[in-house]
């Protein structure tokens, strides 16, 4: 049988149009380019959902009820549920390959199950740390119980950076591989755009969720504009979360010039492009050690080609702040509190031949990622077809 002939099922709790978590920018990335024929999505019915980002494939959404379990100490007891789902729709589409992608908790686990009782081989893709992410004590439990059989059990292991393929490679002496979060060049492309003007009032620009990864250091950004007085500096997030939760979660003012606003992914390329300043964070506490040091924003990524300074606020041992120290590519403050982070925003306004430096820098790096490699290694390890490209090419 031709393998084509029957495709890969795609199990995913974020996946596009969902906009809810960073992994959905991922996985837009990889599959528009791979033939629709060839996989099928069961993802979670998760909102806020972004038209532009909708893939011409057959997908079928688990809407979660009661939504009350997906974080408590009940959300096993949707394992089960999850598995008929997968199991009713394998019956129509009869998959040759399961891929688990962005995995948590339930859904990695209801994927690993129903791979064995339809006796078909799975693989994983892993965007983050698994067990040790995990806040629930239940949560944390199933985790331990069954990531070293997913991992160990894989035909492969397909993760984001090659921080993560270091992490699981030495807790399982397994052999990952590094698929780097692609960039859509037409889209994204790498261009210096920095001008250095004097500016009327400074936009720092954040564009993604505000989450246990990256809340402190977000708090810090917020508190320097406080503080500063000349020059007049705004804040700008651009999030799919609720305004309202993000308020009271970075414990806002009335009189913070912050702005949160959700915006369609189309737009985004053109605000990152127009910011005087781009912001990324990482937490410097409330968080593991493991995986602040695996995470890898894919923001950053966008940020490398807009062309504009970027400021980052993470921790010194992070793979975000190793990266940065061997490319050059942004302004980093790897001390915890405002005060460093100040006197680094100030440097980013005060001085544009520094700035334009580190853009030049950054926009060099951003070749890194380039789509064409990394969408061709997925396909090919998945036996996928890459769009416009014949059926026995190989991978570069």
């Amino acid at each position: 049988m031709n393998s084509f002939q029957s495709p890969v099922l795609v199990i995913a709790r974020s996946f596009p149009p969902s906009v809810e978590a960073g992994g959905s920018t991922v996985a837009y990335n990889l599959f528009r380019q791979i033939e629709p024929d060839d996989y099928v999505v069961v993802r979670g019915n998760l909102q806020p959902e972004d038209p532009s980002l909708v893939l011409p494939v057959r997908t079928w959404t688990w809407d979660i009820r009661p939504r009350r379990y997906l974080y408590t100490r009940f959300s096993a007891v949707l394992i089960p549920l999850l598995v008929v789902k997968i199991l009713a729709i394998s019956r129509k589409v009869h998959p040759r390959h399961l891929l688990l992608f962005y995995p948590f908790d339930f859904f990695a686990v209801a994927g690993w199950i129903a791979s064995r009782l339809l006796g078909l081989p799975f693989s994983i893709f892993l965007y983050d740390t698994w067990e040790e992410s995990q806040a629930n004590l239940l949560q944390r439990w199933v985790a331990h119980a069954f990531e070293p059989r997913l991992l160990c059990e894989a035909e492969e292991v397909f993760v984001i950076s090659p921080a993560l393929k270091r992490h699981f490679d030495s807790k399982y002496s397994i052999r990952s591989i590094p698929i780097l979060h692609p960039m859509p060049f037409e889209r994204f492309f790498p261009q210096v755009r920095y001008a250095g003007k004097v500016k009327d009032v400074y936009r720092i620009v954040y564009t993604g969720n505000v989450s246990q990864l990256n809340l402190d250091s977000v708090k810090n950004l917020i508190h320097v504009v406080r503080k500063i007085q000349t020059p007049p500096i705004r804040v700008e997030i651009y999030t799919g979360q609720s305004p309202e939760y993000l308020r009271q979660a970075l414990e806002l003012c009335p009189t913070d010039a912050v702005r949160i606003q959700f915006v369609s992914s189309v737009a985004i390329p053109d605000i990152q492009r127009s910011a005087d300043v781009l912001f990324v964070g990482l937490a410097f506490s409330d968080l593991d050690e493991t995986t602040r040091f695996t995470t890898f924003p894919t923001k950053f990524v966008e940020y490398l080609t807009a062309g504009q300074p970027i400021l980052v606020h993470a921790p010194a041992k992070t793979y975000l702040a190793e990266f940065i120290r061997q490319n050059g590519c942004a302004e980093l403050v790897d001390q915890p509190g405002p005060e460093m982070l100040q006197k680094a925003l100030l440097r980013l306004i005060n001085q544009p031949q520094y700035a334009s430096t580190l853009v030049k820098q950054a926009v060099n790096t951003a070749w890194q990622f380039d789509d064409t490699r990394q969408v061709a290694l997925l396909a090919d390890r998945l036996k996928m077809r890459v769009i416009g490209v014949k059926k026995d090419a190989t991978c570069c």
